[in-house]
C-alpha cells in the first residue's frame, strides 16, 4: 500500500518539480541577457552624457547687486601662492584702463569691443593659470569638466569646469569680476549703465577646448529662459601661457550679417577682451585648432546683465522674445 503511494505523489509532483526548474531556468537567463544589455549599452550612455548631458533643474535666479567681497588685494594679502604680497593699486589700474580704451571701444567694429593686454597683475593671472587642466583626459574631456562637448557640431572638443573644483586663485578672480570696482569699470569702458553679474556661472565659467577644437559664429542668448534680466557685456581672459600663431583659435568678430570676418584676436596669455553683447555680436572661433601635446585653448568667459536694453539691439526691435544661441 505504501509503495502504491508513494509511486502516485512522485508521479504527480514531477510535473510541478520540472516546471519549477524551467521556471529557474527561464528566470536566470533573463537575468543574464538584462545584465550583459546592462553592461554594453552602458558606456553608449556614458558617452553620450559626455557631450550632451541632461540638464539639471534650475533654481531661481539669486540676481543681487555687487559688493566688494575679498576683493584682489585682500586676497593677494591673504593667500598662500608664494611669493611676497606687493602693493598693486587694482583700482587705479581699472580706472586708468577705462579712460585709455573707452574711445576705441566705442569706434571698433564691427561691434564695440575692447582688446586690453595686462588688465590684471601677471602673478594674479599666472596663480589661476597654474590651478587649470593642461591637457584632456581619456575620455576626450578636461578632467573635473560639467559639460563636455564631443559631437562634431557647433563647438566641437570644448569642455566647461565645474565650479566645485576652482582653486583659490580661481575663485579670487571670480570675486573680482563680480565686485563693485570691476562693473564699475566695465559701465565706464562699455556705456552701459546697471550692469549685474553673472549670479550663477550661466554660461559663464572656464572653458577649456583642446586640439580640432572650433566654435562656430554666433551671437549668445539674449537672457535666460523665463527670466526678464538681458545679457548685455561679454568678457574673456585668456590663460594659456605661450600660445602662438600658427595654433589658430583666434577670436573672430564677424559683421552684422554674418558674412564678413572684421577682426581676428590670438588668445594671448593674460588677455582681456570685452564687447557689447546683443542679437548682432557675432563672434566665434570657427577654425579647427592645431595643438601639440599639453596645450588647451583656455579662458575665462563671463557675462552681464541689465534690466532691459535698447530695441535697436534686438532682433526686429522685438527685446520681450526669448531666444537661445544664434548660429
Amino acid at each position: 500500500m505504501l509503495p502504491s503511494i508513494a509511486a502516485r505523489v512522485s508521479a504527480q509532483c514531477m510535473p510541478l518539480a520540472s516546471w519549477a526548474k524551467a521556471s529557474l531556468v527561464v528566470a536566470t537567463v533573463f537575468a543574464a541577457v538584462v545584465a550583459c544589455s546592462t553592461l554594453v549599452a552602458a558606456p553608449k550612455r556614458a558617452a553620450y552624457m559626455l557631450y550632451k548631458p541632461r540638464p539639471p533643474p534650475r533654481p531661481p535666479i539669486p540676481w543681487a547687486l555687487p559688493t566688494l567681497d575679498r576683493p584682489y588685494d585682500e586676497w593677494r594679502m591673504s593667500s598662500s601662492t608664494g611669493g611676497p604680497p606687493g602693493q598693486h593699486n587694482l583700482t587705479g589700474r581699472l580706472e586708468e584702463a577705462a579712460r585709455r580704451h573707452k574711445r576705441r571701444f566705442h569706434a571698433a567694429r564691427p561691434f564695440k569691443h575692447a582688446v586690453i593686454d595686462g588688465l590684471l597683475p601677471a602673478e594674479f593671472i599666472d596663480a589661476v593659470a597654474a590651478e587649470l587642466p593642461v591637457e584632456v583626459g581619456a575620455s576626450g574631456c578636461a578632467n573635473w569638466s560639467q559639460r563636455c562637448y564631443l559631437g562634431a557640431g557647433t563647438e566641437f572638443r570644448k569642455s566647461e569646469l565645474s565650479p566645485k573644483v576652482f582653486g583659490t586663485a580661481t575663485q579670487a578672480l571670480f570675486r573680482e569680476l563680480r565686485s563693485a570696482r570691476f562693473v564699475q569699470f566695465l559701465e565706464e569702458l562699455s556705456g552701459v549703465p546697471g550692469l549685474v553679474p553673472d549670479p550663477a556661472y550661466l554660461g559663464s565659467g572656464v572653458h577649456l577646448t583642446g586640439n580640432e577644437g572650433y566654435l562656430n559664429v554666433h551671437a549668445d542668448f539674449n537672457r535666460q529662459r523665463g527670466d526678464p534680466m538681458q545679457r548685455r557685456v561679454n568678457m574673456f581672459i585668456y590663460l594659456t601661457p605661450g600660445w602662438q600663431e600658427r595654433y589658430g583659435g583666434h577670436l573672430e568678430l564677424w559683421s552684422r550679417g554674418m558674412d564678413k570676418c572684421e577682426q581676428r584676436i590670438l588668445p594671448r596669455f593674460g588677455r582681456f577682451v570685452v564687447f557689447r553683447s546683443d542679437d548682432f555680436s557675432y563672434h566665434g572661433h570657427p577654425v579647427p585648432m592645431r595643438l601639440p601635446p599639453k596645450v588647451m585653448r583656455r579662458s575665462i568667459a563671463f557675462y552681464y546683465y541689465t534690466k532691459g536694453r535698447p530695441m535697436h539691439e534686438c532682433i526686429n526691435a522685438n527685446c520681450n522674445k526669448w531666444h537661445s544661441t544664434l548660429f
